[in-house]
């Protein structure tokens, strides 16, 4: 009884080569001969399985990286925005404080590590609450003058005015600690010798 090709003879049955497929007609298989055994149809062959491995661990490496690449320029787009210039900066940080009392703006002008809304927001109050005891508080300033810069930092100083309705007149110097990270930033704020 004769099996279809690709199955095991019956037993005790000895296989034999079909003529055309492992050896040519006439031509007895001897133990040396080594016949590969068939592929069932349908099963995907070692350079198929090798082809869809290599594009699947692509795929995994185009979605790391990808998503890598999102993420920083997601992360760095947060902090844009910085002003061209320190002087820009600080001024930009002053208006926003004295003039608009606005937390939300200065904070634009702010370096990531040194925002603090809370600490900001308190400021504020007590400017706030400083120019109820005078009549029609203004504030002004000259431009900022840079101290010193040293690579991407750079210390400016800016002598801050008030005056009142009445006349009275008030003086303040601040030092200013700006760095340059895709625009210049307000890190440090304090009074200046």
């Amino acid at each position: 009884m004769s099996q279809p090709p690709g199955y095991p003879p019956p037993p005790g049955e000895e296989p034999q080569p079909e003529p055309g497929f492992f050896a040519p007609p006439g031509h007895s298989s001897g133990p040396s001969a080594h016949p590969q055994p068939p592929v069932a149809p349908g099963a995907p062959s070692r350079h198929r399985a090798l082809l869809i491995t290599s594009i699947v661990l692509g795929v995994v490496l185009l979605l790391c990286g990808g998503g890598g690449t999102a993420a920083y320029f997601l992360i760095t787009s947060v902090d844009r925005g910085g002003k061209a210039t320190p002087t820009a900066a600080v001024d930009g940080f002053l208006t926003a404080v004295f003039r608009d009392h606005d937390v939300e703006k200065a904070n634009k002008y702010v370096c990531a590590d040194s925002r603090n809304k809370a600490a900001l927001s308190r400021k504020i109050d007590e400017l706030r609450s400083y120019e109820q005891r005078y009549k029609s508080p203004q504030y002004t300033w000259t431009t900022p003058t840079v101290q010193s810069r040293k690579g991407d930092t750079a210390t400016l100083t800016v002598p801050v005015k008030i005056t009142t309705a009445d006349d009275r007149v008030a003086e303040k110097r601040l030092k200013f600690v700006v760095v340059n990270e895709s625009g210049w930033w307000v890190c440090e704020v304090g009074e200046a010798e």
